[in-house]
């Protein structure tokens, strides 16, 4: 609604005639000569105004009524009055005045801009069309009057009438970005987006150098499901500017929804391709709109790819290695991984969490390497590994996976004295929510047993089984430990009697389970045992058939 101006009133102004008060003009009847109750007036209207002005609306209402009484067809008293009335909430005596003022002023436009304010604010739509219908047809050229008619139109819940006041508009001006939106605006609030969709198409045809209306019809077009009519649209654009990086985002998007992955993935390497100002945490952040937690976690060379392409040639693309190592990561490349995250803490080595991801990598690449056998790549990234953990403890000396690390690889090469130190330490800092608890006390346990202190191992064995109660294989080799020393029998049976129960094929378990069995008396039953053991065993230990001899009596002959 336009906003209604104040009077300003000009001192010397007569009263007989029309009175300018900067862009308006207040009109009453004709007197035929000036009087001096004519003069009065004027000078009521004056100290009116000033009281009006000065807040205080009691007296300046009081003044106008002054003035009105003694001339009843002065506008200008009657416009302000109403705007003072309405100010304070009294819209009935508002819309009386505003009335008066209209019929009194003949065709000014701020008497009749008021009088329709009056109507809105009261409810009165159809009322407040009708003068805004009249104001439009009194003031052709003047736009935002159209705008206001419209407005008024889409109160009374007349919509086709609200955009053709708009209509009016362009007739005048022709098609215009401001006024195509809003018509499509109202059609889409009625829900007919086809009649929306003309309007941007109307102006797509006008303006066809301005690529954002084909996309504005692409993005009803993809929500709408009409992907032909989408894919016409992300074409045009194309067309007009195929250096654009964002319609290969939009037109991946549209292969993604009508399953052509293939081509989702050249468009989406299409995009990172162009020169672009997008910075590499936006680029991140759409290949993650594109692609789930479990595809970024599957092996997928086209996706790092991807990624390649969303790091290379931005300035900010060594901060994001990190995440690029996440990836390469979960998808268990973990030399490639170690590689950027080494980038990464280059830069930057402040953050633990990259550290911690970096000693993964370097360790499963290690186990790696010597489950190939290749002993020559097995020892440089142990000994990196090594490096790596010794400058996370330092920097970060309350987390335990750096002490667990150099444990574990101090234990690979027997060198048990360290581990056990690496390890007691790591266990001095506590187990947050059980992390690395069972592998410490395990690795600590084999580590003491290895230099002969099983008194001390046995406890740590014991806590370990705690936790991981389903590792047979280690409970039988605690239940044989036992056995060595003589000691807790009972016990030693229990653990190797569950052991054979779930592996019944096992030849160490059968082993243990018999020679415990005849240390214990129970020759007859270490027998059966044994003969189990010897039989499923691909390849006989010189233990196994000294196990048989003292078992039997016999030396084993099959």
């Amino acid at each position: 609604m336009a906003t209604v101006m104040m009077l300003t009133l000009t001192t010397g102004c007569g009263s007989k005639k029309e009175v300018a008060q900067g862009d308006k003009a207040y009109r009453r009847a004709p007197i035929v000569e000036t009087t001096d109750e004519a003069v009065k007036n004027d000078a009521l209207m004056i100290a009116a105004k000033m009281a009006g002005e000065l807040g205080d609306s009691k007296a300046a209402i009081a003044k106008y009524r002054q003035v009105l009484a003694h001339d009843p067809h002065y506008s200008a008293a009657h416009y302000e009055m109403s705007q003072l009335m309405a100010k304070d909430g009294q819209l009935d005596s508002a819309l009386v005045h505003a009335r008066k003022a209209v019929d009194e002023g003949g065709k000014n436009v701020w008497y009749k801009l008021q009088l329709a304010l009056i109507h809105k604010h009261m409810g009165d739509y159809p009322k407040n069309v009708k003068v805004w219908e009249s104001i439009v047809k009194e003031n052709p050229d003047v736009l935002e009057y159209y705008y206001e008619l419209s407005n008024a139109y889409l109160l009374n819940n007349e919509l086709e009438k609200a955009v053709g006041a708009l209509n009016r508009v362009e007739k005048r001006v022709g098609v215009t970005e401001e006024v195509s939106l809003q018509k499509s605006k109202l059609w889409k609030a009625a829900g007919k987006n086809d009649r929306a969709d003309q309007e941007i198409e109307a102006l797509a045809e006008a303006l066809p150098g301005e690529t954002k209306y084909n996309a504005m019809l692409a993005e009803n077009a993809m929500k709408s499901k009409q992907y032909d009519k989408a894919k016409k649209y992300y074409d045009r654009i194309l067309a007009s500017d195929p250096n654009d990086e964002y319609i290969y985002f939009s037109l991946a998007q549209y292969y993604k929804e009508t399953r052509q992955p293939n081509k989702a993935y050249e468009a989406l390497k299409k995009g990172f391709e162009q020169p672009s100002s997008l910075s590499t945490s936006n680029k991140l952040r759409i290949l993650g709109t594109f692609y789930t937690q479990q595809e970024f976690a599957t092996p997928d060379s086209k996706l790092i790819e991807l990624m390649e392409s969303a790091l290379r040639n931005n300035d900010d693309s060594v901060a994001y290695a990190n995440v690029y190592g996440d990836v390469l990561m979960q998808q268990k490349r973990y030399p490639e991984a170690a590689r950027q995250y080494a980038l990464a803490l280059s830069v930057d080595s402040s953050q633990y969490g990259v550290w911690e991801s970096m000693l993964i990598c370097e360790s499963a690449t290690a186990d790696y390497y010597a489950m190939l056998g290749d002993t020559t790549n097995r020892n440089l990234h142990a000994t990196r590994l090594v490096d790596y953990a010794k400058r996370a403890q330092h920097l970060f000396p309350v987390h335990p996976l750096p002490y667990y690390l150099q444990g574990y690889q101090a234990f690979i090469h027997e060198d048990y004295s360290t581990a056990i130190d690496m390890l007691s330490q790591c266990e001095g800092l506590g187990f947050t929510n059980g992390y690395l608890e069972s592998e410490t006390y395990l690795l600590m346990a084999e580590s003491l047993h290895a230099t002969g202190q099983n008194v001390k191992a046995f406890p740590y064995y014991e806590k370990y089984l705690e936790r991981v109660p389903t590792d047979y294989m280690e409970m039988n080799n605690y239940a044989y430990y036992l056995a060595l020393e003589n000691t807790d029998l009972d016990k030693a049976l229990s653990l190797a009697k569950t052991a054979v129960e779930h592996l019944p094929d096992n030849p160490y378990c059968l082993d243990t389970y018999a020679w415990i069995l005849h240390l214990q008396g129970n020759d007859r039953e270490a027998t059966i045992q044994i003969e189990k053991a010897l039989k499923n065993s691909k390849e006989i230990s010189d233990d196994e058939r000294e196990h048989y001899r003292v078992i039997t009596g016999k030396e084993w002959s099959h």
